[in-house]
């Protein structure tokens, strides 16, 4: 048996990775998965790291799933709509998406912070290096958009990223990414005021780890306030989606009396949402 990899480097925020990436290997082991990751338990066997000490609700955990879920359908039906698509996957972890697509002829770059890159080589070597790329840095440090080669359809995708950001910084990000590849697209997740405060509840999967969450919207359109190049085109409620698994984890997470709730008061105790993006 190989060694197996050190990931003790990792801390706050970077942390977190270790939390998705855990998620989508318990989520292979259900009847009727919401995502499959073939990879997921694989990557996780290979690690030095107890993820027992990962508090992971069951409310959490849904909707690390269906984000994901919805996140690989929309970047699928880019590369459907242009096969040369290019794809940057900011603050990746250890995500698997570009194995997880249909890929056609698409270029695609993770990028994360170096420690995490660092591990990332160690579990998930390059392949495919002529269209398949890792850049270590800061999304903040704008630098490593001259390593972005977009001679096509540009996507970016933010999964569990914007919502360790200040929203100053989130806007600045925005309106940079418009000024140097207009007409591109970005996918992000965002979550209701009730989940960002909630670090000492136990449907917040964090509260283990030294992060937490510091950013979230509802109102989605005030993106558009920002700047007028940026108009949300789409936005996705994660529990329009495999109620029958919301209804179970609201359950085990609040009690059978707020499962019955409305759903309008519950959607604002539990909202997680994913928002694309057009940056014009």
């Amino acid at each position: 048996m190989s060694e197996k990899i050190s990931v003790e480097t990792l801390r706050d925020v970077p942390e977190t990775l270790l939390m998705t990436l855990y998620a989508k290997a318990v989520e292979a082991q259900h009847p009727d998965p919401i995502l499959l990751d073939n990879m997921a338990q694989k990557i996780v066997d290979r690690i030095d790291y107890d993820f027992g000490t990962i508090s992971l609700r069951s409310v959490a955990h849904v909707g690390v799933m269906l984000r994901a879920m919805l996140i690989d359908q929309s970047a699928q039906s880019h590369i459907d709509i242009d096969p040369m698509a290019t794809i940057v996957n900011l603050g990746v972890g250890l995500d698997t998406r570009f194995f997880r697509l249909s890929k056609h002829q698409m270029h695609w770059y993770e990028l994360d912070l170096p420690k995490a890159i660092d591990i990332r080589h160690e579990l998930i070597p390059i392949q495919q290096a002529e269209r398949y790329h890792y850049i270590a840095g800061s999304v903040l440090d704008y630098s490593w958009m001259d390593e972005i080669d977009a001679q096509s359809r540009l996507l970016f995708i933010a999964e569990g990223l914007f919502i360790y950001l200040q929203e100053e910084q989130i806007k600045d990000l925005l309106i940079a990414l418009t000024e140097r590849f207009p007409g591109s697209y970005i996918l992000f997740d965002t979550v209701g005021p009730m989940i960002q405060r909630s670090k000492r509840v136990s449907y917040n999967p964090i509260t283990r780890m030294d992060a937490s969450l510091q950013w979230s919207m509802i109102r989605h359109k005030r993106i558009e306030d920002w700047d007028p190049r940026l108009r949300v085109d789409r936005v996705w409620n994660t529990q329009d989606f495999r109620r029958d698994r919301w209804q179970a984890a609201i359950a085990e997470a609040a009690g059978p009396i707020v499962a019955k709730l409305p759903m309008p008061f519950v959607r604002s105790l539990f909202s997680l949402y994913v928002v694309q993006v057009r940056l014009s």
